[in-house]
């Protein structure tokens, strides 16, 4: 099952709450549903296709969802892109869909340019994931042990977030 989904242009992104109600499978059709409402995606006409993952019930995903779709309304001074929102949005689908058990609610903030910048911890552990509002600048994974940070990784992809994830979790 493929669900169409409009690339954004420019503007700001507004969104509705996601119901705690919402059934699983319908969860990515609900997300894609809100981004192509919003003003700023109506612009063009250029589609994607996303394949609808089989979302389990998990309420701090839906509560990290409903937080991040939501975060232009709640916070006026600083905005995510819609772009880096988009991408923010779509690759932490992507990862938690792959592995629900190993999913742990971010910290929401900007880069201070219109990006999303995601954080996770556990323990000693951190995950930063920045995503750009410049499609053109690399997003990157920034991971931390302690007071050792490890190599930055640029460009990554939902697998490697989800490899991150699953380290933080105590997995791997």
């Amino acid at each position: 099952m493929s669900t169409a989904v409009t690339y954004p242009t420019t503007g700001n992104y507004q969104a509705n709450v996601i119901s705690d109600a919402i059934e699983p499978n319908d969860l990515v059709t609900e997300i894609s549903k809100q981004i192509s409402s919003s003003e700023c995606y109506k612009s063009t006409q250029q589609r994607i296709w996303v394949a609808s993952p089989i979302l389990s019930e998990n309420e701090s995903f839906l509560a990290f969802l409903n937080e991040i779709l939501n975060f232009n309304v709640e916070d006026e001074e600083d905005q995510i892109s819609a772009d880096a929102l988009r991408t923010a949005v779509f690759t932490t689908i992507s990862a938690y869909a792959h592995a629900p058990s190993e999913w742990r609610r971010p910290r929401i903030a900007t880069d201070g340019g219109g990006g999303a910048r995601l954080t996770w911890r556990a323990g000693e552990k951190e995950i930063r994931a920045v995503f750009p509002a410049d499609l053109r600048r690399p997003r990157y994974l920034y991971v931390e042990e302690g007071d050792a940070p490890l190599p930055l990784i640029n460009n990554f992809t939902w697998i490697t977030l989800w490899d991150k994830l699953a380290w933080l979790a105590g997995f791997r």
